[in-house]
């Protein structure tokens, strides 16, 4: 049996005196992808917090590729692990090809590779032709897929999507799932 890449054993946390996950585990194979489904605010987000390790368990473990999540250094997770959020909220007004590029912060990249990760990633995502546009100025659903465009140039081992086609509408929707699967399928475990 192949050693999970991403686990959680019996992990519970709490915000404040509100317990949200109690004895909660998963174990999660190289190469799989996993939905977590269920009704708002059942923790399904929190899950996905710990399991990327933004948030620490009260009690239980989470270990990444056999590690545990807290012996990472930010550098060693950000190339071991990738995160879209729910929402995605730019403050700044850089342009999308800034933005897909801040994947590759983690890397040791030459400028030219760099470059050339970022523009696949961004075709990938079909959000090339928004490349030199302030992400400022773009809707809900050209944020989302210019969010995804940076954690596929991140090229990470494992990648955490946090409701990723809640701001697009139905045929980008599938098209971002075929472009993942293909993506996910290319890159391996």
């Amino acid at each position: 049996m192949t050693e999970p890449i991403l686990c959680a054993q019996s992990v519970a946390f709490s915000y404040g005196t509100r317990r949200i996950l109690v004895d909660a585990s998963l174990s999660v194979a190289p190469g799989t992808v996993v939905g977590l489904l269920g009704p708002n605010g059942t923790g399904k987000s929190t899950l996905l917090g710990l399991l990327a390790g933004d948030l620490a368990p009260s009690s239980g473990q989470v270990t990444l590729a056999g590690r545990p999540m807290e012996s990472y250094s930010r550098t060693e997770l950000a190339r071991m692990r990738a995160v879209m959020p729910q929402t995605s909220d730019f403050p700044f007004a850089y342009t999308v090809a800034d933005i897909v590029h801040m994947g590759r912060a983690c890397w040791d990249d030459s400028p030219t590779e760099a470059a050339q990760i970022t523009t696949q990633a961004m075709r990938a995502t079909d959000v090339m032709s928004l490349a030199e546009r302030e992400v400022t100025r773009l809707s809900g659903g050209e944020r989302a897929r210019v969010t995804l465009a940076r954690v596929v140039a991140q090229q990470a081992r494992v990648v955490l999507l946090d409701e990723p086609t809640a701001a697009l509408i139905l045929r980008i929707r599938n098209e971002q799932w075929n472009s993942a699967g293909a993506w996910h399928t290319r890159a391996g475990p």
